[in-house]
């Protein structure tokens, strides 16, 4: 599930890395979910939670806690949603989009060497490339979702005293109108 969700964050990445062409150093401060940070991405007042899923039941994600899903304090929150078919030896593996992420920083040695200390911080070692090197993943859906009050999810400010750390699952499959496309959603956070 760590490999999943990092392959997700790095699919991310890339995105970001496309859409701000102009400052890759930048746009890799950006990604902090590899310190535990309590979304994948985080600008000046915006952020980006990222889900990986590769059960069945797709469009069923997890939430880790009330404030995964409160804008409260940001202008713009975001959930990038990636649905991928996990298999043995058929896809891409999390070698490969580490490698293209390299090539893209091939140029900016500031960037490329955060990006290496992200990689440490996630859990992801160079010399342990064989352990992923088997597992691979094919998209089969990806979508952008704005969080607005009237998204489904728990915020802190709704919690009854007493109650916290929830978990809780949100099937984004009824927010389509909460969707958005890729250029309206890198326009908002420039």
């Amino acid at each position: 599930e760590e490999q999943q969700g990092l392959y997700g964050e790095l699919r991310f990445l890339q995105k970001c890395l496309a859409a701000k062409q102009e400052d890759h150093y930048e746009t890799i401060q950006n990604y902090v979910g590899t310190n535990h940070a309590l979304r994948a991405f985080q600008g000046k007042d915006w952020a980006v939670e990222a889900k990986t899923i590769s059960i069945n039941n797709a469009d069923q994600i997890t939430i880790n806690g009330e404030r995964q899903l409160d804008e409260t304090l940001l202008n713009k929150l975001y959930l990038y949603h990636l649905s991928v078919e996990a298999s043995r030896m058929n896809g891409q593996t999390l070698n490969d989009k580490v490698d293209e992420l390299r090539r893209l920083f091939a140029d900016d040695k500031a960037a490329l060497n955060v990006f290496n200390a992200k990689l440490m911080e996630a859990g992801y070692f160079d010399h342990h490339r064989d352990l992923y090197k088997e597992r691979c993943y094919k998209i089969r859906k990806e979508s952008i979702y704005v969080i607005d009050d009237s998204f489904p999810r728990i915020k802190e400010s709704e919690l009854r005293d007493g109650v916290s750390n929830t978990v809780y699952s949100i099937n984004v499959s009824t927010c389509a109108e909460y969707m958005v496309s890729e250029s309206e959603h890198f326009n908002s956070i420039e």
